[in-house]
């Protein structure tokens, strides 16, 4: 049996021998088998189980805070979750966070830190809600571009109904840019894939969600025919996403040994490239490291550096 001196003992807190009696909401009626979280307000730990549908799922709360306009909750105000199954009981003094938890498990409100991990998803990660939002949570490649024939699109949408072929993991391939170049091959050639509605056209997005976006992909697959530079491939990096891009023009020296090289006209290299992201997590560790590395030689005060030396030489012939 769930006692008051068994709260004060759980918790090492007198002042829950303060609460108003109506405040431990029934707990001497509360069953021993039940297992206790003690929490201290704003930061919770633990793991609690709700119902989806007729199944009973777990969610785990890893050190979960909320910061209230940055005032600093009493460590002295305690709240307990107490769990059996799916009923659930919280017991805390008023303003010991109670709602606000509720809030932030449910993510009406947004946890300052910490994790909610619901059938092994992390709810608190950003990368998870742009995955819901437009994916449906599911994983995705990402081209980011102007739709444009030299852009390569037309072999993309071919390599990845190909590769769509034998994938279980509901893959699919964003489209982040306009339609500047949409007829023609391009459109005939996503309107004849057996796997469109994979694919999902954004449209040009908010520069701030875009990162997110990027960061969230298996992969950018960007595999152009020719590029001058090609920015989203060091974007990428930054994003720390590995990639897939072409072994032409500027982009194996963009890219060096932080990318997948593929050519653009062999449709058999561009899927293999996207069947080896998708199944081999330490190539997609090692792909990231690398492109860290690779991103410190594209900055703009070593671009400056360089053109002022050039500048210096010219004058000096």
């Amino acid at each position: 049996m769930m006692t008051k001196d068994n709260l004060r003992q759980l918790t090492g807190n007198e002042r829950l021998g303060q609460m108003r009696e109506s405040e431990y909401l029934g707990a001497e009626d509360i069953d021993d088998g039940i297992e206790p979280v003690v929490t201290i307000a704003g930061l919770w730990n633990g793991t609690v189980t709700t119902q989806r549908g007729k199944e009973n799922k777990d969610v785990c709360i890893d050190k979960l805070f909320k910061s209230l306009d940055a005032e600093k909750l009493s460590d002295e105000i305690l709240t307990e979750m107490l769990r059996e199954k799916k009923n659930i009981v919280l017991i805390g003094m008023p303003g010991s966070g109670k709602s606000t938890f509720l809030r932030c498990l449910n993510l009406l409100e947004t946890p300052t830190k910490g994790e909610i991990l619901f059938d092994n998803v992390n709810l608190t990660d950003v990368k998870t809600d742009i995955k819901n939002k437009y994916t449906n949570g599911n994983p995705y490649f990402i081209f980011i571009g102007t739709i444009l024939m030299r852009k390569n699109l037309a072999n993309l949408f071919r390599a990845f109904d190909i590769f769509k072929d034998s994938d279980t993991n509901g893959i699919k391939l964003v489209i982040v840019g306009s339609k500047k170049w949409w007829k023609g091959e391009i459109e005939d050639t996503y309107n004849a894939m057996k796997h469109k509605d994979d694919v999902i056209f954004m449209g040009r997005v908010k520069p701030e969600e875009l990162g997110i976006m990027l960061s969230a992909a298996l992969a950018l697959t960007y595999v152009s025919f020719f590029e001058g530079f090609g920015i989203p491939i060091l974007e990428s990096f930054y994003a720390e996403t590995p990639v897939i891009t072409s072994k032409t023009t500027s982009m194996p020296e963009v890219a060096g040994d932080g990318a997948l090289l593929a050519d653009p006209f062999a449709l058999d290299e561009i899927v293999c490239a996207m069947k080896q992201i998708s199944t081999d997590s330490e190539l997609r560790k090692q792909l990231i490291e690398k492109g860290k590395i690779q991103r410190t030689k594209f900055s703009w005060d070593l671009t400056a550096k360089k053109l002022w030396q050039s500048i210096q030489k010219t004058i000096q012939q």
